[in-house]
């Protein structure tokens, strides 16, 4: 059989599944789908995140976006309200984002949009990314945040759960949700300030920013800019949930649907940057990769301690990109364990391709003509 129709017939495969281990092209450029071709027009994504993950970094610098002839258009998002107002909006086509903020927007009618969005996760990228709570100076246990103020994105995000649940493992009361959503514990206040930078500038009082809180969840790189400017890590996202699914690529349904094969191959780029990134001989070249994305004031370790991160396994970067089961059910578990659901969910089943979350057909399509470069 030519290797073109054996890829037409692999990656018809990969779209009509929806479990097990896809399978991996040898390194050659053919593929049968013209519309997915390298040969494809040029194509435009605009992608609304947080902030750039070395999986970015390596897909933009070692040529796997240019390899499928894409060009990415980077949004950074003030905080998950923004990221899905501007994905409501057209503004961004496809985002990253939390996982537990796909099914906020894709079930809760009581988000901060006011209604629910046909959102779908694609492709899972990471375990959090060491994803860590940060206190201010003279801090130095959780207990010792009594009577202090938690900064979070959201009162009802994902991550907001995590750091709900180390406070409660430590001794202090979790928070409990009122009948107008708000949520609030004896033992602490909750303060919304929004995204992962905007904590980091409120806890550093960087960017013209006064500090309004006294500890809050880092991670993408925060964490290491927090610990090098003497926030004092208390504890991190395995105390309550391993593993863990915290990073996503989503878009709105009916966009991936018209947009199926601009869609396979932004995929497609990040499974071939995943690879390479997760390639201890290929530590060298990523460190420089992150290296050339990193902010003006971090410090000289800064990309070699986020590669460390990166190839840490459960908390960094994923080496294959589905969504897997059990790191979902773990996020979802956590939601409905702090009342996060407008109604009571079944999340075993919602954490399966049928609970209509996500779907892995388009980054098995990917991941079947995925190639290697080096």
């Amino acid at each position: 059989m030519r290797t073109s129709a054996f890829l037409a017939v692999a990656i018809a495969g990969a779209f009509a599944c929806t479990s097990g281990t896809p399978a991996v092209a040898a390194p050659n450029r053919e593929y049968a789908d013209a519309l997915c071709s390298e040969t494809s027009p040029p194509v435009t994504i605009n992608l609304g995140l947080f902030s750039k993950t070395p999986l970015l970094s390596v897909a933009e610098h070692e040529g796997y976006f240019a390899q499928e002839n894409l060009t990415v258009n980077y949004t950074t998002v003030t905080g998950s309200v923004n990221q899905f107002q501007q994905l409501q909006s057209g503004v961004t086509d496809l985002i990253m984002t939390a996982a537990d903020n796909v099914a906020n927007y894709h079930l809760n009618n009581s988000n901060a949009l006011g209604s629910t969005l046909p959102v779908t996760a694609v492709a899972g990228t990471d375990g959090g990314y060491n994803l860590q709570l940060f206190a201010t100076p003279g801090i130095s246990t959780v207990e010792d945040l009594r009577g202090k103020t938690l900064g979070v994105d959201a009162a009802n995000s994902g991550f907001a759960y995590i750091a709900y649940d180390i406070l409660a493992h430590h001794g202090l009361a979790a928070p409990t949700k009122d009948p107008s959503g708000n949520y609030a514990s004896p033992d602490y206040k909750i303060a919304a300030i929004g995204g992962v930078g905007n904590r980091y500038f409120n806890m550093t009082q960087t960017q013209g920013r006064t500090r309004t809180v006294d500890a809050t969840l880092l991670n993408q790189g925060f964490d290491i800019l927090g610990r090098d400017a003497g926030l004092t890590g208390l504890d991190d996202v395995r105390t309550v949930a391993t593993p863990y699914l915290s990073g996503v690529v989503a878009g709105l349904t009916p966009w991936l649907q018209i947009h199926r094969c601009d869609t396979v191959r932004f995929l497609r780029a990040l499974a071939g940057a995943a690879r390479f990134t997760t390639d201890p001989a290929n530590a060298e070249a990523v460190i420089a990769d992150i290296r050339a994305d990193q902010p003006p004031f971090a410090t000289a370790d800064y990309a070699s301690s986020y590669y460390a991160v990166t190839v840490t396994p459960t908390i960094g970067q994923f080496r294959d990109l589905d969504v897997d089961q059990r790191p979902l059910f773990n996020v979802l578990d956590l939601r409905q364990k702090y009342s996060g659901f407008d109604q009571p969910q079944n999340v075993r089943l919602l954490s399966t391709p049928a609970g209509g979350l996500y779907t892995n057909k388009y980054i098995r399509a990917a991941e079947v003509s995925a190639t290697h470069r080096r």
